[in-house]
């Protein structure tokens, strides 16, 4: 969220006010002006968040051990269990290189979604 409002106070006023004189509204301003000026940004969020959630391990790990009967257990905890207590070391690396395939796609696809063209000030 503060890299979304820092992103947004970095908007020149001057943006909104000639919009304003224009005759824009409120949702014309937000689909010409803030939106194509924070993309950049939102792509940038988009990667974090998404690797971060594939990589998730520690709440999980403490909070509950990947559940009763596995049920809340993601990629990452099944990897260490897989490594550390079952000692599938080679299953525990593959599921790794899966981990770093499914960060590489979402990357991939973020930067799809969020494409755009260079905007100048």
């Amino acid at each position: 969220m503060i890299i979304q409002i820092a992103a947004m106070k970095n908007i020149p006023e001057s943006y909104y006010e000639a919009a304003r004189i224009d005759g824009a509204g409120q949702w014309e301003q937000f689909k010409k002006i803030t939106f194509p000026l924070i993309k950049p940004i939102l792509k940038v969020d988009a990667v974090l968040i998404v690797t971060s959630a594939l990589k998730y391990y520690d709440l999980v790990a403490v909070m509950t051990e990947g559940g009763p009967d596995h049920a809340t257990e993601l990629l990452s905890t099944y990897m260490y269990y897989q490594g550390f207590r079952t000692l599938k070391y080679g299953y525990s690396a593959s599921i790794g290189v899966v981990l770093l395939l499914l960060c590489i796609c979402s990357v991939l696809l973020s930067n799809f979604i969020f494409r755009s063209e260079p905007t100048e000030y």
